[in-house]
């Protein structure tokens, strides 16, 4: 009984989460541009200072470069994971109005948006066909939200 109470609550959570608007594909990558202008500037000021703090010799060129790359997928997640566990929304989605949230109406954690990032830089990897995938997928999903269980709607 618990069982079909739990089943029928999440056929539910999916016909009303069916109902609301799924954001278009253009929205979605017009938000990430947003969002990666602003993550490149954080980033590069970031870089400048680590190049400072190495100097400037080549062996510390490539130090700066290794150090700098692993901080910009730290901050990446701190950037996704700070906006949206909040409001489901970065900057880039506010100014394009749109959001994450999950596919059975739950709400984001810090769990699910860590996925949701790495998914994202593995469907970047494998020749972008993560984010291509969404051009095929029902309900416009790339790798990263069918591996977080999310969707992007409008707000």
């Amino acid at each position: 009984e618990q069982a079909a109470r739990e089943q029928a609550a999440r056929e539910q959570a999916a016909r009303e989460q069916a109902a609301r608007e799924q954001a278009g594909l253009g929205a979605r990558f017009l938000a990430r541009l947003i969002d990666g202008i602003i993550l490149g500037v954080i980033t590069t000021i970031i870089g400048f200072i680590i190049g400072l703090i190495f100097g400037g010799g080549a062996e510390s060129q490539v130090a700066a470069q290794s150090t700098s790359g692993f901080l910009g997928f730290l901050i990446f997640i701190g950037y996704e994971t700070f906006f949206l566990t909040r409001s489901g929304q970065t900057p880039g989605k506010q100014v394009m109005n749109i959001k994450v949230v999950r596919k059975y109406n739950s709400d984001l954690n810090t769990g699910t948006v860590i996925v949701r990032c790495i998914g994202y830089w593995i469907g970047a990897a494998v020749f972008l066909i993560g984010f291509i995938w969404a051009f095929f997928n029902e309900d416009r999903q790339t790798w990263h939200d069918l591996f977080a269980g999310t969707i992007v709607v409008k707000a």
